[in-house]
């Protein structure tokens, strides 16, 4: 244990050779520690404001400091002589990383300003200033060979950058909060994010290809688009339905593929996994249901009665009855044992696209192109809701966990949350700037994702915009003023209790965060 700062211990870093260890504090000094015996070697002052950052340079002989004072430093490790100060961001500098040449001739730091800068390591020069995030950034790193720099910041992404000009080559989104730490691998083809999580208060890792937005895997060998994909419920499976015709059914951890189902004619538009996982049913252009075993690949029902092409299809909780939606405007209801036609449901006056069951089974939703959802009575049929409000085709449409609420995308860009029972609008989630396509609850409703013709997948907190949320919120936007200040958090319970500007809501709440954040 080395003991000698006073502030908190925001950085560490060891020299290439394994000898020296140096640390960042917000006591405003860097120490250099021998990394065997744990002597103190070397104290450096000279920043005004605490120190976030340390780095060595490859060859040993030069350390980098970014601090609050809007500055990175440059030290000679062995005597330490400050070389440089380099000027130029307009907040606090949050992390320095040189590049990995043995002379280390280059130097990145990334800044509270929301901007990346590439200095030149001797000369102090700027050489790039790399804008595109929308929030402070925490934390820089060069790729093994120097040729690219990745970037992590609040906004909520991490981004990849040509070394050698101002091009952004990647943003990789995925992370619901801000994104404090970044790292490459030791061959550069993967990048490793860190990102704490507001509302969980726990670190999310997520590792991507260093040259893709691939996060884990890509599925190869349908010929054609594929239309659909779904898991099987223990999430060990997945399928996909294609224009080839084809179903293909993958192991989701390795991704072999486990089976090719052919036998519709035409291509195949939607695919569900029944509740155990033992078949699969499929719904194509060719106006037939296809059920199948999802073991041994053999088809056991072809359900024909749709005069169009279905394009959704979906199981019941139980596993008994199957729902399907068409471009001939109607949702059916079949017995997914027998294959018998139990319910025709009409009232929709464009195709319909979507059609999901409630949790229970009691109920059924669809969505359609006359830009209306309905909801409708599973055993008898009557329609109970009729939803209003978009202003393009409904393209998806969801039940949330319990079964309360219903979740729509449409052509209009928007996702809508609706009250299940009254049909009442609670939500309207806008910031796609194309077509939604698909929306999905998270097995505990309190988030929703949408995937859009615009290239984009958002996850939205979908909880009802309520009094108690709103000073969440605000309690959330504080901590992180908090941490971004770099203040001991020590001192974060007597800057909220002595905050006057705070409604009493707020402050509990964010007392509590207070207490609880790790």
């Amino acid at each position: 244990t080395l003991k000698g700062h006073t502030g908190v211990v925001m950085s560490v870093a060891f020299s290439a050779d394994g000898k020296w260890l140096a640390s960042a504090s917000l006591d405003q000094t860097v120490k250099v520690w021998d990394a065997t015996s744990g002597a103190v070697s070397l104290t450096l002052k000279g920043h005004t404001g605490y120190v976030w950052s340390v780095a060595f340079s490859l060859d040993g002989k030069r350390l980098a400091t970014a601090g609050s004072d809007d500055t990175v430093k440059v030290w000679d490790a062995t005597s330490g002589a400050e070389s440089l100060t380099l000027k130029g961001h307009t907040a606090g500098v949050t992390s320095v990383a040189f590049s990995p040449d043995p002379d280390g001739t280059l130097l990145a730091s990334v800044s509270l300003d929301q901007t990346v800068k590439v200095w030149d390591a001797t000369s102090g020069a700027v050489s790039l200033t790399l804008k595109g995030h929308t929030a402070g950034v925490m934390s820089v790193a060069f790729s093994p060979d120097g040729k690219r720099l990745a970037s992590a910041s609040y906004d909520q992404t991490v981004k990849v950058w040509d070394g050698t000009s101002n091009a952004e080559s990647l943003t990789l989104k995925g992370h619901t909060a801000g994104v404090t730490s970044v790292a490459f691998s030791p061959d550069g083809k993967r990048l490793a994010s860190a990102s704490s999580d507001p509302n969980v208060f726990e670190v999310h890792k997520k590792v991507w290809d260093g040259t893709s937005n691939a996060e884990s895997l890509m599925l190869k060998g349908h010929t054609d688009s594929v239309n659909r994909v779904a898991f099987s419920l223990d999430g060990k499976r997945l399928a996909s339905a294609s224009d080839d015709k084809m179903v293909k059914v993958w192991d989701a951890t390795s991704g072999a593929e486990l089976l090719t189902l052919k036998g519709h004619n035409a291509g195949v538009m939607s695919v569900a996994f029944s509740p155990e996982g033992k078949r699969l049913a499929t719904a194509s252009d060719d106006q037939t249901v296809k059920v199948w075993d999802a073991v041994s690949g053999a088809e056991s029902l072809t359900l024909k009665g749709h005069t169009r092409g279905v394009v959704s299809v979906a199981f019941s909780p139980h596993g008994k009855r199957l729902a399907s939606a068409s471009d001939d405007l109607t949702v059916k209801v079949w017995d997914a044992m027998s294959g018998a036609e139990l319910l025709t449901l009409k009232g929709h006056t464009g195709a319909v696209v979507s059609v999901a069951f409630s949790p229970d089974g009691k109920r059924l939703a669809s969505a359609s192109d006359d830009q209306t959802v309905k909801v409708w009575d599973a055993t008898s049929g009557a329609e109970s809701l009729m939803l209003k409000g978009h202003t393009a085709g409904v393209t998806s449409v969801a039940f949330s966990p319990d079964g309360k609420r219903l979740a729509s995308a449409s052509i209009d860009q928007t996702v809508k949350v609706w009250d299940a029972t009254s049909g009442a609008e609670s939500l309207t989630l806008k910031g796609h700037t194309a077509g939604v396509m698909s929306v999905a609850f998270s097995p505990d409703g309190k988030r929703l994702v949408s995937a859009s013709s615009d290239k984009t997948v958002k996850v939205w907190d979908a909880r009802p915009w309520t009094s108690e949320l709103r000073a969440e919120r605000e309690a959330l936007s504080l901590i992180h003023w908090l941490r971004d200040q770099a203040k001991p958090q020590s001192e974060w319970l007597d800057a909220i209790a002595t905050d006057q500007t705070l409604t009493e809501p707020v402050r509990q709440r964010a007392l509590q965060f207070a207490r609880d954040w790790k």
